[in-house]
């Protein structure tokens, strides 16, 4: 059985469609994930603590 040319065509556009939609959902994910270790990082700074992030002496 021999596939309609714009057929396979539509569901080429279907998967690129999907799979720019997940990249999409994962770089969000990533961008908001750092956003909210920003934001700790701040909120521990504002409160005046001193040891917020480690710091890495390369030994």
């Amino acid at each position: 059985m021999s596939e309609d040319p714009e057929e396979t065509a539509r569901w080429r556009q279907t998967l690129v469609g999907l799979v720019v939609a997940a990249l999409l959902l994962v770089a969000g994910w990533w961008v908001m994930s750092d956003l909210q270790r920003h934001r700790e990082i701040d909120n521990c700074i504002a409160s005046g603590r001193r040891d917020c992030v480690p710091i890495e002496t390369g030994k």
